[in-house]
């Protein structure tokens, strides 16, 4: 007697178009955890290597030089283990002083508080950062990336396009000309991690049903930026959304 019953397959079936948008934002957020905190680590060199220039800049002036010795304090705590009390040193910063050591400590908290899982209040330290920042590309770019970053977990998408747009037209200066790639005379942009940036605004764009400006972005993003990981993410939704680079 014919057997006729089908043999199992041991295929596995292609993810729905509502699992690989899951998994483009998991990868987006896990990719800003990672690249934040890589944006930080050279925050913290930066204050470093300004550490001197800060000094002689501000010898006249004991409230920055206070919040300077604060900060490095507060530094000093951190790389010893001792989180809260580099936090409250940070908030004390943030309470009693203005200007470029508030905006390294309010990037900080922005960043602790957002590993905590409270955007609501990342997002206030990070609009701080940035508001204490201005004129210091690396801060207050690493405040625009923090409260865009909040705003979406806050689902707050418009206005997490609105920073994300800021931040991209601000500090990206490359062109993606090909001839000026190659003699190595195109310019560059002035803080580092604008193709996460880039990705962030796709998803953001598609949220907000902007489906045209979700499109723009994510080819401009794979000619600016194309040995990227977020580039061929980029290649990736264009192809699920039915369009050809």
């Amino acid at each position: 007697m014919v057997d006729n019953r089908q043999t199992p397959s041991n295929e596995i079936p292609a993810a729905s178009v509502e699992d690989r948008a899951a998994e483009f934002w998991y990868s987006l957020n896990e990719s800003w955890k990672k690249n934040q905190g890589a944006w930080l680590t050279a925050i913290v060199l930066l204050a470093s290597a300004a550490g001197a220039w800060s000094f002689w800049t501000w010898r006249n002036s004991d409230a920055q030089e206070k919040a300077h010795r604060l900060v490095g304090r507060a530094y000093v705590n951190l790389d010893n283990g001792r989180a809260d009390s580099a936090v409250a040193l940070f908030e004390k910063v943030l309470t009693d002083y203005t200007g470029m050591e508030v905006a390294k400590a309010a990037l900080q908290l922005g960043d602790f508080n957002y590993s905590k899982g409270d955007y609501a209040k990342a997002l206030t330290k990070f609009e701080r950062a940035r508001s204490e920042g201005k004129g210091f590309p690396l801060l207050e770019g690493g405040a625009l990336r923090g409260v865009a970053a909040s705003q979406i977990q806050l689902k707050k998408y418009a206005e997490a396009e609105a920073a994300l747009k800021s931040l991209l037209s601000s500090y990206q200066k490359l062109t993606g000309d090909a001839q000026a790639r190659a003699t190595e005379t195109e310019p560059q942009d002035l803080v580092p991690g604008l193709s996460q940036a880039m990705w962030q605004l796709v998803l953001v764009q598609e949220k907000l049903g902007h489906a045209d400006d979700a499109s723009r972005t994510a080819e401009a993003l794979s000619k600016l930026y194309p040995s990227s990981r977020e580039a061929g993410e980029a290649v990736r939704w264009l192809s699920m959304a039915g369009k050809e680079i």
